[in-house]
């Protein structure tokens, strides 16, 4: 499913951010590698995932229009947390695959 594990962690550092390649492993890995970066390189680091992850979730909604498809906005906010609220451990999984998913399909653009 996913590309060369080298290669996600290369393109992630491109954009800044803690490289997730690991399925299983998520949540761990991120904090190790975060807790030897340097506090403010931890806190850009952690800034610019949740803004390529905003990006990401605004591009996902702009497809939607129709009041069926509103719908589905509600159910993505509930899948991913609503703005200023604390996400879920569930949510936040999920947002690392979305990204996670977004870095791999980047890597999929480079081999072509």
């Amino acid at each position: 499913m996913f590309s060369d594990p080298a290669l996600l962690r290369l393109i992630a550092l491109e954009f800044g951010i803690v490289p997730n390649a690991s399925i299983t492993l998520d949540g761990d890995e991120i904090k190790k590698m975060l807790d030897q970066l340097p506090a403010e390189d931890a806190r850009r680091c952690k800034r610019k995932f949740r803004k390529l992850h905003r990006k990401l979730r605004k591009s996902r909604k702009r497809g939607f229009a129709s009041a069926k498809e509103r719908v589905k906005i509600k159910k993505d906010d509930n899948k991913y947390g609503i703005h200023g609220n604390v996400p879920t451990q569930s949510q936040r999984r999920r947002r690392r695959e979305l990204v996670r998913n977004f870095v791999d399909a980047e890597v999929r653009k480079l081999n072509e």
